[in-house]
């Protein structure tokens, strides 16, 4: 049996995953399955998520001394992860890479929803977004309530002037556009850390072999980069000030 496709959910808690999820998977197989992290448990998205119920798991996913603790069911074809909203994403995603490499699990789709209220009101919260959309294939815009055109056009535009390859689009009303644009597995993130090893029937030169193995080494992406005093190189805002209580 092939391996189910693996999709990851970033953004802020309240930024309205579980409405976009649930659209997502309403006209899905019965063999898609949605694990949420303990602390967006806790929150008791049973309301906007009650429409899908049956596809989301009673197990939860944790990291625990940082490795991540979930297992794709069996019979899975679709799972999906969302992570928890409170808390860094880079030590998610670092998590979430070594649990693919142990388990053979791909990642084949990361998106960020952008609760676009919150970092409008807060502008120190972009580069909490900026950790995000770097290792993103689709950023979707929801939240919009009282922030201007001028500013979602500004904030977007950021991103393309410095050719970032993901897509946006807009959340309207808990739904998007085109599901199955969204769930199309093919890469569209800057950073190649879920990229799958180069095969080729072909040998490379050990130089050239090992600039390839580089690409996938959590140490190279510059979110996952650490200094000698164990710091990450490039710190993010704590997103759980800047949430209410």
């Amino acid at each position: 049996m092939n391996r189910p496709l693996v999709y990851v959910f970033l953004g802020a808690s309240g930024s309205g995953r579980h409405e976009v999820l649930a659209d997502l998977i309403a006209g899905m197989p019965d063999s898609a399955r949605v694990a949420l992290s303990l602390p967006e448990t806790a929150c008791d998205p049973g309301e906007a998520l009650r429409p899908v119920a049956e596809h989301v798991l009673r197990s939860d996913w944790r990291l625990v001394e940082d490795e991540l603790e979930v297992e794709i069911p069996e019979g899975a074809t679709h799972f999906f992860m969302l992570t928890s909203g409170d808390s860094n994403p880079v030590d998610q995603i670092e998590a979430l890479y070594h649990w693919g490499r142990d388990n053979g699990a791909g990642i084949d789709r990361i998106v960020t929803v952008v609760n676009c209220r919150l970092v409008s009101e807060n502008p120190g919260l972009e580069k909490w977004y900026d950790a995000c959309i770097h290792f993103s294939d689709y950023v979707l815009l929801n939240r919009r309530e009282g922030v201007s055109e001028g500013w979602i056009r500004g904030f977007q535009e950021r991103y393309r002037k410095a050719f970032f390859p993901c897509i946006f689009e807009m959340v309207k009303k808990g739904r998007v556009k085109n599901p199955a644009l969204v769930l199309d597995p093919l890469p569209r993130r800057l950073s190649h850390l879920f990229d799958e090893p180069l095969e080729a029937d072909f040998e490379f030169d050990s130089e050239e072999e090992s600039a390839d193995d580089d690409d996938n080494d959590p140490a190279v992406d510059p979110y996952l980069e650490r200094l000698p005093s164990g710091r990450r190189a490039r710190e993010i805002p704590d997103i759980a000030r800047f949430l209410p209580l």
